[in-house]
């Protein structure tokens, strides 16, 4: 929950975070599903006196997309997700994000924070999908390999409001730790 003052306008705003996972098997490839629920407030009307959009002062990009096409700020999403091991030293993890406008009177949010698409009376909410994988690859305990992607859908409102072209993301990482 966030609240104080800023300039002549109160502020009032919250975020909230749920992650769920069950081990479907505790052997062999441990396959994990899992769920994930991220609900952030929007500004209810413009130069009203009130801010009521979230401000996330640190955004982790892995969970809103690599893509960097939003922020949880005036955005609702559901992330239902698979995670497996086909090896010992192997993780896969795989999930699927909707992401919507919390409040029609409210835009789009780009990290950091910055308003990148208004709401010009628009109804549509869906500000598009994200598809995810993740494989992590521990060669030792110094090396690892990681490797990151999504693939961004865009959605209703990101078509009704400009350029829409669907994003695709791509980061290996190699880390070497001592």
């Amino acid at each position: 929950y966030q609240f104080g003052e800023i300039g002549d306008s109160d502020i009032s705003a919250y975020n909230f975070e749920a992650d769920w996972q069950y081990i479907l098997q505790q052997d062999g490839w441990k396959p994990t599903i899992g769920l994930r629920l991220d609900w952030s407030s929007g500004d209810a009307a413009v130069e009203d006196g009130k801010v009521q959009t979230f401000n996330p002062f640190f955004v982790n990009p892995a969970i809103y997309s690599l893509a960097a096409v939003n922020t949880p700020a005036n955005s609702t999403s559901l992330h239902p997700n698979f995670t497996f091991y086909p090896a010992k030293d192997l993780s896969i993890f795989v999930d699927y994000t909707l992401f919507y406008r919390t409040r029609e009177t409210d835009g789009l949010y780009s990290p950091p924070r910055f308003q990148s698409r208004e709401a010009n009376g628009l109804s549509e909410r869906h500000i598009g999908d994200v598809v995810g994988l993740q494989i992590m690859y521990e060669f030792n305990r110094n090396i690892s390999f990681d490797l990151r992607s999504s693939y961004f859908l865009a959605g209703k409102f990101i078509k009704a409001t400009g350029d829409a072209e669907n994003t695709f993301y791509i980061a290996p990482t190699l880390n070497f730790e001592f």
